[in-house]
């Protein structure tokens, strides 16, 4: 996985383009840090759904499935940041940041049982 610098929010973090497997994941962006599981099997990435800075920050926690070619939203923090922490069995740890509140808040969730997952958009991510 290969994240490259695409810009950065006025006063605030860069974001990034993502190339998974030699694939670029294209018309999004993403944020830092990003996660693997222990196997390789999933990516857990911070998406940006916008860079205005008027409208945000707000972003998304996504997970890959690069053994079965699907994606999934966990979670979506509007005017925040949502990061994973880590994957611990089947479990995904993540944070949500809201910076001009000062609150940082922690979650777990078993990913693997959500009931959205999609096709990827991105297809050879495997």
């Amino acid at each position: 996985m290969l994240l490259t610098y695409e810009n950065e929010v006025r006063m605030g973090p860069a974001y990034y383009r993502a190339v998974i497997d030699d694939v670029q994941v294209s018309g999004r962006v993403f944020g830092q840090p990003w996660k693997w599981s222990a196997d390789s099997r999933y990516l857990a990435l911070q998406e940006w759904t916008t860079t205005d800075y008027g409208k945000g920050p707000q972003t998304s926690l996504v997970v890959f499935d690069l053994q079965d070619n699907r994606e999934v939203e966990v979670s979506s923090a509007n005017k925040g940041f949502i990061s994973p922490i880590k994957f611990d069995g089947s479990l995904l740890i993540y944070k949500k940041e809201y910076l001009g509140k000062g609150k940082t808040v922690e979650y777990d969730i078993e990913f693997e049982s959500l009931e959205w997952w999609s096709e990827s958009k991105h297809k050879n991510l495997g």
